[in-house]
């Protein structure tokens, strides 16, 4: 039975539609019509409908949809085609979305439950089934406690109010940890899963070393982790084929603090991505030094959505600071390329546009909530800084 558990993009389409695009194609808020130009193209590889017999599409809400301008950008998707989800329905006899709409950031993910239902409509599909995964948590030592409490530290609850939440799952963390490991045949994967891991760990690190110090303690004993960082520094290593060898000034993160009256530096690169292969994203290949060190470099959010870790080193940077009552971005420190548009708007010097900071503000904070969400063990969190630290911690303070 043929299965897909990608995205079934027609790669032939984007053959085709630099050819043709010149003279035969609208743009993408006309795409049902280069649909029917390009089917009227006789003798053209095209994906077949219901070539797969299923696909399953894991980040749905990831998913360029053409429909919104700001979702039209150099992704390699042929936009004057359409939504990618439309190919995916069309292209298989059943297709499964997973989404989380809290998960979407950047422009171009536009694809929501309604669009998805839309055009299974329009293909003609016989049944539209949606199953809530509300209140289950599959990461976080399956703390639903501790997402609720990283969701309302990130709406701007006092922290007080999030003090209270975080007892829920601090205390929860305690009891497990003290409780008797039950024989394995008495426990279910469910009850078991939390036991072993003591519940979910998180802490606050007063610096960039401490951070580092926590997560090698936890990769001495078999665990996976991952410096990561929304983009709140701008990739000065990019082309570099060595950017690890730099000075530490040269690097994409450098800390400088004083210790007992001693200077200290901690640097790191963003991800090495050797000839634009995105695949070093999350595989280690032999040889790299990543795959000798994996905090080696630091990983950005597309590091970690949809590829979990055990743990994750946060370095929480100036993008995001609690003013003393509420979250406020830095613009300054904010070069995430996927809201170039939104940023262009909010930015402007004559009438910035208020609604686009806004948008910004909500897409970073959504940000850190995917930054401190993916974990399967435990957060650990360096806050560049001083105010926006002293409010994580006395947001745990029992």
């Amino acid at each position: 039975m043929p299965a897909n558990r990608y995205a079934p993009a027609p790669l032939q389409e984007l053959v085709w539609w630099k050819v043709h695009r010149p003279g035969k194609l609208k743009k993408p808020a006309h795409w049902k019509d280069n649909l029917h130009t390009r089917q009227a193209e006789k003798g053209k590889p095209q994906m077949p409908d219901d070539h797969f017999d299923v696909s399953i599409v894991d980040e749905a809400h990831a998913l360029i949809n053409p429909e919104h301008p700001r979702a039209i950008t150099h992704s390699g998707w042929p936009n004057p085609f359409g939504p990618q989800a439309y190919h995916i329905i069309r292209a298989s006899r059943v297709s499964v979305f997973f989404m989380d709409s809290a998960q979407q950031f950047r422009e171009r993910e536009t694809t929501s439950g309604a669009d998805i239902e839309r055009w299974a409509g329009e293909l003609g599909a016989d049944t539209v089934t949606r199953v809530s995964l509300k209140g289950a948590q599959f990461r976080c030592a399956g703390s639903i406690e501790y997402v609720s409490w990283v969701e309302a530290l990130l709406a701007g609850e006092d922290a007080r109010g999030c003090a209270k939440l975080a007892q829920q799952w601090t205390t929860h963390r305690a009891r497990l940890a003290a409780e008797p490991e039950p024989p394995p045949y008495v426990r279910s994967l469910a009850e078991a899963a939390p036991r072993r891991r003591g519940g979910f760990e998180f802490s606050v690190c007063e610096s960039p070393e401490d951070l580092e110090a926590m997560l090698r303690s936890r990769l001495a004993t078999g665990a996976t982790a991952r410096l990561m960082a929304s983009f709140a520094r701008p990739w000065k290593t990019e082309d570099m084929t060595a950017p690890h060898e730099l000075l530490p000034d040269e690097q994409d993160f450098v800390f400088r603090w004083n210790e007992k009256g001693r200077e200290r530096v901690w640097a790191r690169p963003w991800n090495v991505i050797p000839r634009n292969d995105y695949s070093h994203f999350i595989q280690a290949a032999t040889g790299t030094r990543i795959a000798q060190d994996p905090l080696a470099e630091v990983g950005c959010t597309y590091a970690v959505r949809g590829f979990d870790f055990d743990y994750v080193g946060l370095l929480w940077l100036n993008d995001l600071r609690w003013s003393g009552r509420e979250w406020y971005v830095d613009f300054e420190h904010v070069f995430e390329t996927g809201l170039r548009g939104t940023l262009k708007s909010a930015t402007r010097k004559k009438n910035p546009d208020t609604r686009a900071r806004e948008d910004v503000l909500a897409r970073v904070k959504q940000a850190y909530r995917i930054l401190m969400t993916r974990a399967i063990k435990g957060v650990f969190v360096y806050c560049e800084d001083p105010i926006t630290r002293a409010h994580l911690q006395a947001a745990l303070a029992s």
